[in-house]
């Protein structure tokens, strides 16, 4: 009886933890990801996110971020995904946007 009253519930998305922004190709990688129903959290550093944040505003303020630098926190949200979640590393392993550390420890 109940039913066009109240809106349909979603399913749950699958987390996706995507750890780096690059300007030229990470939004789109995201967008598919949303478009996949899988619920993206982006973790990067202030720098990483600097050109999108100028570039696109409400992009930027759409999207479920957490900074790299910020590792309680992000320990903390991680811990919260009360199922499996998949990791995606937008880093490369050396260089100005390396991690500095292997991901797995």
């Amino acid at each position: 009886q109940t039913l066009g009253l109240l809106p349909e519930p979603d399913s749950p998305a699958t987390p996706v933890v995507v750890f780096g922004w690059d300007q030229r190709y990470t939004e789109e990688v995201v967008d598919a990801l949303k478009g996949s129903s899988f619920r993206v959290l982006n973790v990067a550093s202030d720098s990483d996110f600097a050109a999108l944040r100028e570039a696109k505003q409400e992009t930027y303020s759409n999207l479920q971020t957490a900074d790299i630098t910020a590792t309680d926190k992000v320990s903390a949200m991680l811990q919260s995904y009360p199922y499996d979640l998949h990791v995606v590393l937008d880093v490369p392993p050396v260089g100005e946007r390396s991690i500095g550390e292997s991901v797995l420890q």
